[in-house]
């Protein structure tokens, strides 16, 4: 348990030290399966081809979590941090023309593609082009939307943004998911399985990352740490350290002991800011399991009722 703990604890700070930024990949992911989808309903491909349906919301799944590492790395450099956001659109035009690609290869010889007068399938190279508005403007909207829960988020720094931010956004993706099995077709149903799926995945990771979470906590506060201690906290941590979790009001600082090198004391680097007990640490936790578990659970009833009512 303490080695978990450990880990878990320097994935945090690493976190804490990249700008104390959520999990742009994950994010990403679904956000951009959810949009493919949304937008080839609206564009009518699942009457041309349900299975390149299929195929595009899997490689928006995986495009979309390829640019959010892209925009993590490129945040973490100063100097690149103004243009990270520009590489969404770029990934979205290029998504729109990959699948507008797919389309063509797809399809049957006597069947014809057209979009508008000389764009259609006669004519590859505008039909495949045509793609890059289609993919472009769907990723400026997840940019948007992304780059406004980051703006959030930073203001309130805290060690589990993570969570904070893929709460929300996964408890809906999933519930919505669930209940949109009804209405799908059989041959929707696949990708709306990958939406859910990709979403339930997000809520049993930020479960577990809380269990983690409670567990340092708790060894901490028994003093059976054998890495990290609590001091009382001081005026001067309260601006500089990050809530180890968000909503709790500080008392204590969780600090790393350094040992002692030639003549200078020991050192203790500051980590993060808790509570004054236990339980009041991890008190937005348990409420935050609860809102988790009630998630999952109302996931599960839709997607039960929705397929038995089919």
């Amino acid at each position: 348990m303490q080695g978990a703990s450990r880990l878990f604890l320097a994935l945090r700070e690493r976190d804490v030290q990249a700008a104390k930024q959520p999990p742009l990949t994950f994010a990403f992911a679904l956000v951009s399966a959810l949009l493919a989808l949304l937008v080839m309903q609206l564009l009518g491909t699942p009457l041309l081809d349900q299975g390149a349906v299929h195929l595009g919301v899997l490689l928006s799944a995986i495009a979309g979590a390829i640019v959010g590492v892209g925009v993590r790395k490129l945040r973490d450099r100063p100097r690149l941090r103004n243009v990270a956001w520009a590489i969404v659109p770029v990934a979205g035009a290029a998504l729109g023309m990959a699948m507008q690609t797919i389309l063509l290869m797809r399809r049957p010889e006597e069947r014809y593609y057209g979009i508008s007068v000389g764009i259609d399938s006669n004519n590859p190279l505008e039909y495949v082009l045509a793609g890059a508005p289609f993919g472009a403007l769907p990723a400026v909207l997840a940019a948007v939307l992304l780059w406004g829960v980051l703006r959030i988020a930073n203001r309130s720094p805290a060690l589990d943004v993570r969570e904070r931010m893929l709460l929300p956004l996964a408890g809906a993706c999933s519930i919505l998911g669930a209940l949109a099995t009804r209405a799908a077709s059989a041959e929707e149903l696949p990708a709306v399985f990958t939406v859910v799926a990709l979403a339930i995945l997000a809520l049993v990771e930020a479960l577990l990352a809380d269990g983690a979470r409670r567990r340092l906590l708790e060894a901490v506060f028994a003093e059976r740490h054998e890495h990290y201690e609590l001091l009382p906290l001081e005026t001067a941590f309260r601006e500089c350290v990050p809530l180890f979790v968000a909503g709790v009001d500080p008392e204590n600082v969780l600090v790393k002991a350094v040992a002692e090198r030639g003549y200078r004391h020991a050192a203790r680097e500051p980590v993060a800011l808790v509570g004054s007990t236990y339980r009041t640490s991890i008190a937005p936790l348990e409420k935050r399991h609860r809102m988790l578990l009630g998630v999952v659970a109302a996931t599960v009833v839709a997607l039960l009722v929705s397929l038995v009512t089919r």
